[in-house]
């Protein structure tokens, strides 16, 4: 009994451990793009998880996953100097901290909490995530290499891009051992930096407040009732409808500016071909959005430069999803 119940304590310590790692990552580098954007926190924090994913799997391709690891460190340690800045010397650090410690900032403090009371000693009990989803962040955390690069790691399929895997893959290696823990965490703090945009829409801080507590009781229900949701399996695809609903959000929103949409529908754009073919769906809806607002303006007023914009921002997108699908296909 002494045994377990010191195996139980390490393992709480290990995984506190990891999800301040993670929030500190996520915080840090949220904080300078939130600089960088005069955005608030809740809605810089989306675009930290997709670039981290992207850079982790550009890096990944060329063979460098080693690398990217002190790539991101870099990053982070970077952003935590900018944020830092931003809210002790800036000249605008009056009006930053008000937008870094927004409603969302500790709705994001109080669900990493949530995550860890819930995954303290998780293991992986779905079948496509014994077979593939851990198996492969086990795998590259051994080996600092894509599985793909390596068949005989397994005997299931190793042509999913592992962009979620690849951020857990760089927190577990951080961690400095594998644990499942990590994975579940990983995946439901970026999950969870995708419904900060909404809080950043909330003027109340009761209403803030209700709606965290809602979506922490619908965590605990899936959770402890077993139902399939993101809280039990590692699956990419509540990821992708997220990362589709917050392009809609950014292209329908006037009050975003074209930077700020720009490089959030590249990151969405390049990132939903290669993480599921659902997401070229996704991607293909996105773009007719887009299609639709410009066309809406120019029947407006076609003197307008607006409806120019949007065709410009629908070849963006296009590029940004070519690019790294072209690149995945030519790897496998």
């Amino acid at each position: 009994m002494t045994e377990w119940l010191a195996l139980f304590e390490l393992g709480i310590v290990v995984d506190a451990m990891t999800i301040l790692i993670i929030i500190s990552t996520f915080i840090s580098i949220t904080g300078a793009i939130a600089f960088a954007f005069r955005k608030p926190f809740s809605l810089a924090a989306p675009l930290s998880g997709m670039g981290v994913m992207l850079i982790l799997f550009f890096f990944a391709l060329f063979g460098y996953m080693r690398f990217s690891i002190w790539v991101i460190l870099y990053l982070t340690v970077v952003g935590a100097l900018i944020t830092l800045y931003g809210l002790l010397f800036s000249p605008e650090r009056v009006e930053y901290r008000q937008g870094f410690f927004d409603k969302g900032f500790w709705v994001f403090l109080f669900f990493a909490a949530f995550t860890l009371l819930i995954n303290t000693g998780r293991e992986v009990t779905m079948t496509d995530d014994f077979r593939y989803w851990a198996h492969s962040v086990r795998v590259m955390t051994h080996i600092d290499d894509l599985v793909i690069r390596h068949p005989e790691t397994t005997r299931f399929g190793v042509s999913k891009v592992p962009t979620i895997s690849l951020l857990q893959y760089y927190f577990s290696s951080l961690v400095q051992t594998y644990r499942e823990f990590t994975l579940f965490a990983t995946l439901q703090m970026l999950i969870y930096s995708f419904l900060l945009p909404l809080f950043a829409m909330i003027r109340k801080g009761v209403t803030a407040t209700l709606f965290a507590l809602a979506t922490v009781g619908y965590g605990l229900i899936l959770r402890y009732f077993d139902r399939p949701s993101s809280f039990n399996l590692l699956v990419v695809d509540p990821v992708l409808a997220l990362e589709a609903g917050f392009g809609f959000f950014c292209i329908i929103n006037p009050d975003y500016s074209f930077r700020y949409k720009a490089i959030a529908l590249c990151l969405i754009s390049a990132l939903l071909p290669i993480q599921k073919d659902t997401g070229i769906v996704y991607l293909i809806m996105l773009l007719s959005g887009v299609l639709v607002q410009m066309i809406l303006i120019y029947g407006q007023n076609k003197e307008s430069q607006e409806w120019r914009t949007y065709g410009a921002l629908g070849c963006m997108m296009l590029v940004s999803s070519i690019v790294p699908y072209v690149a995945w296909k030519m790897l496998i």
